[in-house]
């Protein structure tokens, strides 16, 4: 398998007065203006090359009555961030180009390409509607997105005489899938009709894409959604669950074999259960659950592999990532400790299979979840994988009793141990790696 590594975005606050804004600083206690001024890192998103993490760094403007967001990049070997979007109207969802030398960017709802080495942004989408979700093809070509379907002229025209009130539930826009050529900004449509694509994951070579579609956008029709997979040019869509359950994050393994997807349903589909992860043929069949009597998943992605799974599972009072094997289902715990990964739809982690690492944020009980006002990062490197283990019980399979806590997880150890945390007044945001090959299963 090939050996992962992971690249954390930590967050900590070394003591209040650290975390109090420049122009408040003293010792008073803080209000919540000094909270909601503390700026919030959130998407981290790590090259091709591993050697460089993007994220949007998050802080309120008064003026404007909101939160403005620009795009700031670190080096993961440590240095000084350097910001790299300066938009007035503020900037979101970076993803770096399959070659690593072109960073995508939303502006205005619209694509906007900007160079590794800085410059000047161009503006590559003119859509009629906002666009969401872009996602590089692998051959940097073209970049897929969904968007709102536009209003017709009718419905402009009432907009503008003020004649455009309409029934509850009523008004809405289908969202569809397109895809952009990179050189030209030639757009193509790739799904129409009376549905809404509420998330897609192109496969890993390119060819197919996984998504999710409902009847509409609307919050009673988003649990009627079913798992489709296609051609990434919208050809041989084939929908895989008639559940009328609400299922979350499709994604295709590496070989296009198999789609794992999160449903909040017990293994003979029945709804208001912990969330569960669920992996089936591409061609179809029925879905099989990866661990039975689990807890609750809040994220989860192929490992490069094909045969394990990236998971995040809610322990309780923290969570925590754990690699789980696809056939046997034995899960290795890789993160241990009081913290917390933003669960879904927080842009809170991204794998990137051609570094083979992956970036995710931490937020912690003794820390505000931002980052850093003064943005110095450092490296810490785990000398020690063993040290971070969870003790669960002997030979843990993934199968601990639903809600049970996990013996050994409550103490705060990121202050003994080597690479896990940071108590640095002087450093607020760190990125640590630490080798997954060497990682034992958790054990009592």
């Amino acid at each position: 398998m090939k050996q992962l590594r992971y690249i954390v975005v930590a967050t900590a606050i070394a003591a209040a007065a650290a975390a109090v804004p420049e122009h408040a600083q003293g010792r008073r206690p803080m209000t919540l203006i000094d909270l909601a001024e503390l700026p919030r890192a959130l998407d981290p998103q790590i090259s091709p090359d591993g050697r460089s993490v993007t994220y949007m760094l998050q802080r309120p403007d008064w003026s404007a009555n909101r939160l403005l967001t620009h795009i700031w990049r670190q080096d993961t070997g440590g240095g000084v961030p350097e910001q790299l979007t300066f938009g007035d109207s503020g900037e979101a969802f970076a993803r770096w180009a399959p070659d690593g030398e072109t960073l995508l960017f939303l502006r205005g709802g619209q694509i906007w390409l900007l160079p590794r080495g800085g410059g000047e942004p161009r503006a590559l989408t003119r859509h009629a509607t906002g666009v969401a979700s872009p996602t590089w093809s692998p051959d940097g070509m073209t970049i897929y997105f969904s968007a709102l379907e536009p209003r017709t002229t009718d419905e402009r025209d009432r907009e503008r005489l003020k004649d455009d009130v309409y029934e509850l539930d009523e008004g809405y826009k289908q969202r569809h899938l397109w895809k952009v050529v990179v050189t030209t900004g030639a757009e193509q449509r790739i799904t129409s009709g009376e549905s809404t694509v509420l998330s897609f994951r192109l496969s890993r070579d390119g060819r197919r894409i996984a998504l999710e579609r409902a009847p509409s956008p609307l919050a009673g029709d988003v649990y009627r959604g079913e798992v489709w997979v296609m051609d990434a040019n919208g050809e041989h869509a084939r929908v895989l669950t008639h559940n009328s359950n609400w299922e979350d994050g499709p994604e295709l393994s590496p070989d296009n074999s198999q789609v794992l997807f999160l449903a909040d349903m017990n293994e003979r589909f029945e709804p208001y259960y912990n969330t569960t992860l669920f992996v089936m043929p591409a061609g179809g069949g029925t879905p099989k659950p990866v661990l039975s009597d689990s807890y609750s998943f809040d994220r989860a992605t192929w490992a490069p592999d094909g045969k394990s799974i990236i998971a995040v599972l809610n322990m309780g009072v923290h969570n925590e990532i754990f690699q789980v094997d696809v056939t046997s289902g034995r899960a290795k715990q890789l993160t241990d400790g009081e913290h917390s990964i933003p669960a879904t739809p927080a842009p809170a982690w991204a794998i990137e299979p051609r570094a083979g690492k992956i970036v995710f944020l931490l937020e912690s009980a003794t820390g505000y979840p931002a980052t850093p006002r003064r943005h110095a990062s450092r490296t810490c490197t785990t000398r020690s994988s063993a040290t971070l283990r969870c003790r669960v019980r002997k030979r843990w399979s993934g199968r601990a009793p639903m809600g049970r806590p996990s013996r050994g997880c409550s103490s705060i150890r990121s202050a003994t141990t080597p690479g896990h945390g940071i108590r640095s007044s002087s450093s607020f945001t760190a990125a640590r790696t630490r080798r997954t090959d060497s990682a034992p299963a958790p054990e009592s």
